[in-house]
């Protein structure tokens, strides 16, 4: 299965970091999963209920995709053919997990994962790409970037 994310359809990080909504998003993964006869997962964020009750509705028009609750990414993740976002921080949680992430918007991890559009999105989900020695220097860089690595201190503040 394909798992689809779902962000917060009003958050920030999607009104300022990405030129696709998370309703778009959904709908364009939609069409890609059933012309690729793949089963979706979508699931909604924990957060805001209230807000996910349009995605879900979308979702149900679709015979081949599943909306799921009160399950933990992390039990789902390892079993995706890959992940699905805007732009969530869920995908750096996937990559960790060894999946190949699909992006729809700009986030600080873009640069190891497979970028989205409307007119792409089914021949990435039919072969998506997870190089682990990318994803691995990515996070390198990324903790030596957050984090002074050499120095326990800068870790009081987790």
């Amino acid at each position: 299965y394909v798992l689809f994310l779902c962000q917060i359809p009003h958050d920030e990080t999607i009104k300022y970091h990405s030129g696709v909504s998370v309703w778009d998003a959904l709908k364009y993964t939609l069409e890609a999963t059933k012309e690729l006869n793949m089963p979706l997962l979508v699931k909604g964020h924990p957060v805001n209920p209230g807000s996910m009750a349009p995605l879900n509705s979308l979702c149900k028009l679709y015979n081949h995709a599943h909306w799921v609750d009160n399950v933990s990414i992390h039990d789902l993740i390892p079993n995706a053919h890959a992940v699905v976002v805007v732009n969530s921080g869920t995908g750096m949680e996937a990559m960790l997990h060894k999946r190949p992430v699909v992006t729809f918007g700009r986030c600080e991890y873009d640069c190891v994962s497979n970028k989205a559009t409307a007119d792409n999105i089914v021949d990435i989900l039919r072969s998506p790409v997870f190089n682990e020695k990318e994803v691995r220097a990515f996070f390198e860089s990324w903790y030596e970037w957050t984090y002074d690595t050499r120095n326990s201190n800068s870790f009081k503040g987790l």
